[in-house]
C-alpha cells in the first residue's frame, strides 16, 4: 500500500497503514495456524464471506471468532454463519485488530478455547 502524500506530493512522515490480520484455523488444520494479511477491511470481510458461503444453510461447524487489539478483546462463538459474518463486519473498523476465525466440531470444544482466551481476565472464574 503506497504512503499518502501531502499537498506538495511529499510522503507523509510517520504514516502507518492499517493492516488487518486474520488467523484462520479450519477444522482439518494439521499444522500452524496461517496468518492472512489484508490492507482493506472490506477485503477481510469478503474473504470470510466467501469462506463461510458453503455453510450458510445448515452449518455443522461451530465457529469461534476472536478479536484482539489495544485495550479491547472479544470472543464470539456460534454455528450461525450469518451471525459470524455480522459480528466481524460490525466490529471491524479502522483500528489495528488481530482477528481469529477457528472451526470446531462442537460448542464444547469452541467454548473451552474461548475460556482459555479469557483466562487473563480477573473475572474469568468465580472466586
Amino acid at each position: 500500500m503506497p504512503h499518502p502524500k501531502d499537498l506538495e506530493g511529499e510522503e507523509v512522515e510517520g504514516y502507518d497503514p492499517i493492516i488487518y490480520e486474520l488467523h484462520y484455523a479450519p477444522m482439518e488444520l494439521t499444522n500452524e495456524i496461517p496468518c492472512l494479511i489484508f490492507h482493506e477491511r472490506n477485503d477481510l470481510v469478503s474473504w470470510v464471506d466467501l469462506k463461510l458461503e458453503d455453510e450458510y444453510t445448515e452449518s455443522k461447524i461451530v465457529y469461534l471468532v476472536a478479536m484482539e487489539g489495544y485495550k479491547h478483546d472479544e470472543v464470539f462463538v456460534s454455528d450461525d454463519t450469518m451471525l459470524v459474518l455480522s459480528f466481524i463486519d460490525d466490529n471491524i473498523d479502522n483500528s489495528q485488530f488481530t482477528w481469529f476465525l477457528q472451526e470446531y466440531k462442537s460448542f464444547e470444544e469452541a467454548y473451552k478455547v474461548a475460556l482459555s482466551m479469557k483466562e487473563t481476565k480477573p473475572n474469568c472464574y468465580e472466586n
